[in-house]
């Protein structure tokens, strides 16, 4: 099949994406750029169960298997909550939606794509990549969480520690002082910042102590992270 004239380059995709499409869209076969990452992503989907009776599975129904909320294999968000059951199923719907739309059409459709139509896909592609590596990378955490016996019995100190620790060590909070000196201005954006990190931590292990704890002396928090991101000044 000829190639197509290219108008836009080639970003930088998620590793998976860039190692199967790249040369190809580089070369103008753009619709065949988008099926090997298609196939691609639905191959790194099946090796999540291997050694497992339904590593048969493949399209639809893998991605059913894996991320329904019901017996859920690979969660995306911390499946403890009730509030988060309808998010789990709503990632598991939208990659069955890929395979049934993109990942089927492209490897049965005679239609051509553009350089323009096939970057909007692929960048979907490296999307639903990006959430396969943050759900692995939870559940294996969680997982050393849950086998490791516990030590000690976690005191206020230490939640009040581990807490200001994930937030300083976070990158939209240590870049507030270099955007801002008025305090005022970075009090309320640390509060919005902070609130974010720690909804985002309680989505994926965390358990609902630490988020009340912080939720509970939020001002403390804020008043500390302040004196010291501008103490230095």
């Amino acid at each position: 099949m000829p190639s197509i004239p290219i108008t836009l380059p080639f970003p930088d995709f998620h590793p998976e994406v860039n190692s199967v499409s790249r040369s190809l869209y580089e070369s103008g076969h753009f619709t065949q750029a988008l099926k090997e990452a298609s196939i691609r992503l639905e191959e790194c989907c099946k090796s999540e169960l291997l050694g497992m009776k339904w590593v048969e599975m493949t399209w639809v129904p893998l991605m059913q298997k894996l991320f329904s909320s019901k017996n859920c294999l690979i969660p995306f968000v911390n499946l403890s909550l009730q509030s988060n059951i309808a998010k789990q199923d709503a990632y598991r719907d939208l990659f069955a939606w890929f395979m049934w739309a993109v990942r089927n059409s492209v490897q049965h459709s005679t239609e051509i794509l553009d350089d323009i139509e096939a970057l909007y896909w692929l960048n979907m592609v490296s999307y639903l990549f990006y959430k396969l590596d943050r759900a692995k990378e939870m559940n294996t955490v969680q997982e050393t969480i849950e086998q490791e016996p516990l030590q000690i019995v976690q005191t206020d100190d230490s939640i009040e520690s581990s807490i200001t620790t994930l937030l300083l060590t976070d990158w939209r909070i240590t870049e507030i002082s270099s955007q801002t000196q008025d305090q005022s201005i970075a009090k309320l954006t640390l509060q919005k910042v902070s609130e974010d990190i720690i909804t985002e931590q309680l989505e994926v292990y965390w358990k609902i102590d630490e988020y009340n704890y912080y939720f509970a002396h939020q001002e403390l928090f804020i008043l500390s992270l302040l004196s010291l991101l501008y103490d230095h000044n």
